[in-house]
């Protein structure tokens, strides 16, 4: 076996070279170790003197007692330790859930979906999800705000009860801004409202508005409703930008149905289609047998198309149907092939292509079969027509007050700077919101809300469907002021 030596010196005298090298090695790590941690062996040590000595001043101090005091009379539900769980009822941003909230020592710490309802069916949202989050955020409003200063709860009613009373003498007009509100008990309570001030009209305002569908249904149907979809019934789903699965109207419960439609259990077991035609990419659309992407400006064109095929299939017409931008025909035969058994929706607010998608269901005979009338849902009432007529009569001055409940129209409205400066440019101007927000700066008066979680309410999210919203939570100090004074 043939030998190679790296220099004479190893050659000379292997031994010594051999820790000549492993010397220069150690050294070369410990350089850059060095220039790597910016601090030698004796800074180390200083630091190291220092902590010890710190930590022996500390520990010869004295620490605080803290002593549990336990219950006199201990409430029977509760174990300290142990966790409740509460039944209640999730709504907010339009979006509602049945839910299950974990309560240890008087405080929620989880929120789970409850099993029992026949809507969300234990399912909830990672909105739903984070919601107990609020609760404990320190940046909620404690106390009543005048002008964005802290005030007291005697002044605000005292102000704000004699100004209502001398508007609606003067017969000057207050509107009371809401989001869609689904529980019969608060709508009894605004009724009482507008019995003792009759100048007060309630506008209903929705950030994500379905006020298209809802006009569409009053056009079809003679009712301003959202129907109640069962996707789990639907052999054939065809939806034209409806991210039913993220954020579509009842996205909790469809996604139910939907995975339930979507199981193949038994042999004979079929999977449900899923057309998805949308312009960016969704949840939903990521679960799609077929996706295509369209221009939001196509959806209208697809859809007329789409209807005349299928009217010319049934032979209810023979004139050319028009052209679409994107091939229909498979869509259209699996229609035909499922009549019945099939749905077609949109994500739209335009009031026309809801009028198409009627259409559709209806040549289909989709309805009483996929998608209920009779059970509607309630989580979106609000009609874009009503608040744009409420910012007219803000500019022509014919609305004297302003009462926002739960809404924030300054950030989430497109003409948002020029609602501030309305707001800010009536007699009376009042936010119900738990904490600081650009409709809460416009406002003269803030009130805080209380969270869902520590006030009692119910909840009627679908026609015959009612639920309660509990009070698992022991922190009373807002939810008593809010009963109390507001």
């Amino acid at each position: 076996m043939t030998k190679y030596w790296r220099s004479l010196d190893e050659f000379n005298n292997p031994a010594e070279f051999k820790q000549n090298e492993i010397k220069l090695e150690l050294d070369a790590k410990r350089a850059t170790m060095k220039k790597a941690s910016g601090s030698s062996r004796r800074d180390f040590l200083k630091t190291f003197g220092f902590s010890v000595a710190t930590a022996a001043v500390v520990a010869s101090c004295k620490r605080p007692v803290n002593k549990a005091i336990p219950y006199l009379v201990k409430p029977e539900e509760v174990t300290p330790g142990m966790a409740n769980y509460y039944a209640s009822s999730y709504f907010e941003a339009n979006e509602y859930c049945s839910v299950l909230v974990k309560v240890r020592d008087g405080r929620p710490i989880k929120i789970e979906g409850n099993d029992l309802s026949s809507i969300s069916q234990k399912g909830t949202s990672a909105r739903v999800q984070a919601s107990v989050l609020d609760l404990y955020d320190d940046a909620r409003f404690k106390t009543p705000q005048k002008k964005g200063k802290a005030t007291n709860w005697e002044e605000v009613d005292s102000y704000i009860t004699k100004k209502l009373e001398q508007l609606n003498n003067d017969n000057k007009k207050v509107v009371l801004l809401t989001s869609t509100i689904i529980s019969p008990t608060t709508k009894k309570v605004i009724g009482s409202f507008q019995e003792k001030f009759p100048n007060v009209e309630w506008v209903q305002y929705d950030s994500v508005s379905a006020s298209g569908m809802l006009q569409a249904n009053q056009q079809s149907f003679g009712a301003a409703l959202i129907p109640d979809y069962r996707f789990e019934r639907a052999k054939v789903i065809a939806s034209f930008g409806a991210d039913f699965l993220g954020t579509w109207l009842s996205s909790t419960e469809y996604t139910k149905g939907y995975a339930a439609g979507r199981k193949v259990l038994d042999k004979g077991d079929e999977m449900s289609r899923h057309y998805q035609f949308e312009s960016g990419m969704t949840l939903t659309g990521s679960n799609a047998d077929v996706r295509v992407p369209i221009k939001p400006s196509e959806e209208k064109t697809i859809l007329k198309a789409l209807y005349y095929q299928l009217m010319q299939a049934k032979g209810f017409v023979t004139i050319a149907a028009p052209g679409s931008p994107v091939d229909i025909k498979g869509l259209a035969d699996d229609l035909l092939a499922n009549e019945g058994k099939s749905m077609v929706i949109s994500g739209s607010n335009d009031v026309t292509i809801h009028l198409i998608v009627n259409a559709i269901n209806n040549l289909l005979g989709n309805y009483s079969s996929t998608i209920l009338l009779d059970r509607p849902l309630h989580t979106h009432q609000a009609i874009d027509a009503d608040f744009e007529k409420l910012i007219s009569e803000l500019k022509n001055k014919e609305v004297a007050g302003l009462l926002c409940w739960g809404v924030n129209p300054v950030y989430n409205h497109p003409n948002g700077e020029e609602i501030e400066n309305l707001i800010s440019g009536t007699e009376l101007s009042v936010s119900f919101s738990d904490r600081k927000d650009e409709t809460t700066a416009a406002s003269y008066w803030v009130c805080p809300a209380p969270h869902y979680l520590e006030a009692w309410n119910d909840a009627e999210p679908k026609k015959e469907f009612s639920a309660w919203c509990n009070l698992p939570s022991q922190n009373f100090s807002i939810a008593d002021r809010y009963r109390k004074h507001c």
